[in-house]
């Protein structure tokens, strides 16, 4: 079985942040930007940004998958039955 999936990923560590910012500033001082083997970031720190935010969201919700043609299902329902 193949499964092709993506998702946002919105609760990056603040570490890729203050990276990005880093990025962007270079790009009007090309000596500073910065290298992509600069941007440090743990497994650890990844795993618990997923699991503390979308992840737990997620299992609070009783979700094992996501679709975007169920959010915007549901973002309808909810915009109809909302006062």
């Amino acid at each position: 079985m193949i499964i092709d999936c993506h998702d946002h990923y919105t609760t990056a560590p603040k570490a890729l942040e203050t990276w990005r910012n880093w990025q962007i500033a270079g790009i009007s001082e090309p000596a500073q930007m910065p290298k992509a083997a600069e941007l440090k970031i743990s497994d650890d720190e990844l795993r618990e940004s997923i699991e503390t935010n979308q992840l737990k969201f997620m299992k609070e919700r009783g979700a094992d998958l996501r679709s975007s043609r169920r959010a915007q299902a549901s973002w309808r329902i909810i915009s109809a039955t909302s006062p």
